[in-house]
């Protein structure tokens, strides 16, 4: 409806525009998915976040015990190695009291 009134236009409505109306609309119902989506994504990133604190946990745990096997078997090594050279040692003691000769130039036992 137009009007003119001592010089001034005036513009009423009638109604809405139902272009707006379904515009609006549309950006509403966006703005709920896009909440949704937000939302869950939110709680996945918290699951996530506590399977991550498990998995780092049984991590430490795992690397702890790896640490204190190979520990163990470090010791182990070191006890053999011990071993190895004493009986080296002992071994050229031995051939150094009792000397071999050798039998195939054609000498008696």
């Amino acid at each position: 409806m137009l009007s003119l009134a001592g010089g001034t236009l005036f513009l009423a409505s009638c109604g809405e525009d139902p272009a707006l109306k379904y515009r609006r609309e549309a950006q509403t119902r966006q703005i709920v998915d896009l909440e949704a989506r937000l939302a869950r994504m939110n709680a996945g990133m918290r699951e996530d976040l506590k399977e991550t604190a498990k998995d780092v946990e049984e991590s430490k745990r795992m690397a702890d015990e790896t640490e204190e096997f190979l520990k163990a078997k470090e010791e182990e090594l070191a006890t053999l190695e011990a071993e190895v050279a004493k009986a080296e040692k002992d071994h050229q003691a031995y051939r150094r009291r009792y000397v071999v000769k050798d039998l195939k130039t054609g000498g008696k036992p």
